[in-house]
């Protein structure tokens, strides 16, 4: 199984690959780099950073599952109302 740099670095070069070359018997330019940085800057962050989108997550992550209650007790309601009628 590959890890993510692996994945990282397979992507980049299938992107560079996949760039259109000029037609045949044309003077090729230099490709201009992407305009997002590579995606294995990604990886590259710091321990501040790491700890800031882990919290950013945490926070996500209990808004959905707060989400997820507010529909099962709606759901809970609604079958209640269709078994009383």
């Amino acid at each position: 199984m590959m890890n993510m740099y692996e994945i990282t670095d397979r992507v980049e070069r299938m992107l560079l690959r996949r760039q259109k070359l000029p037609p045949a018997g044309t003077k090729r330019k230099i490709p201009e780099p992407p305009a997002c940085p590579p995606l294995s800057s990604i990886w590259t962050t710091s321990p501040g950073e790491i700890e800031e989108r882990a919290e950013m997550f945490h926070a996500y992550m209990s808004t959905v599952r707060e989400n997820i209650r507010k529909l099962k007790e709606a759901f809970a309601q609604d079958d209640d109302v269709e078994q009383a009628d």
